[in-house]
Formats: structure tokens, C-alpha cells, sequence
């Protein structure tokens, strides 16, 4: 049943839109988040322990143009969202988690999501021994840098066809206009 859907023979030389890789670790920034300083993590001092402060009691954040923070983390598989042409030519690449549809606990939601009626997730059939089924969630993305992207952690690759499914539910979701009724919680 998932030919239609994954590529049995991935182009082998290079990463394209819609392939999918195993275990990447996606951030998200929490809204009040702690801001490591000092020690070994500051250039222009010595080795030693670096000391955690909440962002908000930090009035010179981001003075020096960069910080380093702390995020919210998971691991999972992730797909390509960047154009093929783009991958080939930037330093970075933007990704989306792949999760198991088993999150979602609505069956009503599990519905909606297989009948592409969430424009913020696009399912992913399952392809037995590989992936369960599965969704892309488009409202978190991370970049991460294109040589990170091991042809040897890719583990599935959408088939020209369902790329284009990919490609109208990634621009509906990117680029449609504001529609009330699609703010339903679905």
C-alpha cells in the first residue's frame, strides 16, 4: 500500500524535500527562558561553571548580539520542509518533527489529520518495519545545518507524487489566507 506514498529507491547522491531522517533533536523556545553565563561557555573567560539566569532578569540580553540558552527538547524524525534546489545551495535546511499519530488522543482529531483536513499536520502512511503512521507538525520548525543531514540517517524519502500532496499542504498551511472557520482546534 505505501509505494504510492515512499520512494523505494531514494535519489542516492543528495537530500530533497520530503525525505525523512531518524533521531534529530528539535528545540522549542520556552517563553521564559534560562540564559547561561559565564565559565567555560564565555569566550573571554576561564574554564569554570557557568551560572543560569532567568531571561527576564537579564537586562543586557542579547547586548552582545548572541546568547546561549536553554531550550525545550526532543528527539524524533524529522522531514525536509526546504526546497531541493535550497538544500544544494544553503547552509541551512528547515526540518519539521515527524511524531506517531498515536499522540494525538481525539479520534476525531486522528480523522482529520489522515483526511488532510488539519492544515498545521500532514499524515504520513505507515511502511512496515520503518515508520508507524505518523504526521508531520508543521507549527515546529528548526534549520538545522545541511551537513547534518547523513544520507545514512535518512530512512524514508516521498515518492514524486506524494511530494506534491506535501509540497499543497506545506503552502496551504505557509501561505493560505486567514479562514475563520479553520481555527477550530481540528
Amino acid at each position: 500500500m505505501s509505494d504510492m506514498y515512499y520512494d523505494e529507491e531514494p535519489v542516492p547522491d543528495f537530500v530533497q524535500q520530503g525525505d525523512i531522517f531518524r533521531d534529530f533533536i528539535i528545540t522549542t523556545i520556552p517563553k521564559d527562558f534560562l540564559v547561561a553565563r559565564g565559565g567555560f561557555l564565555d569566550e573571554n573567560l576561564e574554564e569554570g561553571e557557568a551560572t543560569l539566569k532567568p531571561s527576564q532578569s537579564i537586562p543586557d540580553l542579547f547586548s552582545s548580539g548572541i546568547e546561549l540558552i536553554v531550550t525545550r527538547a526532543t528527539k524524533s524524525n524529522v522531514i525536509v520542509i526546504s526546497q531541493t534546489c535550497d538544500i544544494q545551495n544553503r547552509e541551512f535546511v528547515i526540518i519539521a518533527p515527524v511524531f506517531p499519530l498515536s499522540r494525538i488522543e481525539s479520534d476525531k482529531r486522528v480523522r482529520a489529520v489522515k483526511e488532510g483536513k488539519t492544515f498545521y499536520r500532514f499524515f504520513l502512511p505507515q511502511k512496515e518495519g520503518i515508520i508507524e503512521e505518523a504526521f508531520v507538525e508543521l507549527t515546529i520548525l528548526n534549520s538545522v545545518r545541511r551537513d547534518c543531514l547523513s544520507l545514512e540517517r535518512r530512512i524514508l524519502s516521498l515518492t514524486h507524487f506524494y511530494r506534491g500532496h506535501f509540497v499543497y499542504h506545506l503552502n496551504r498551511f505557509l501561505c493560505r489566507p486567514f479562514m475563520p472557520e479553520e481555527t477550530n482546534g481540528t
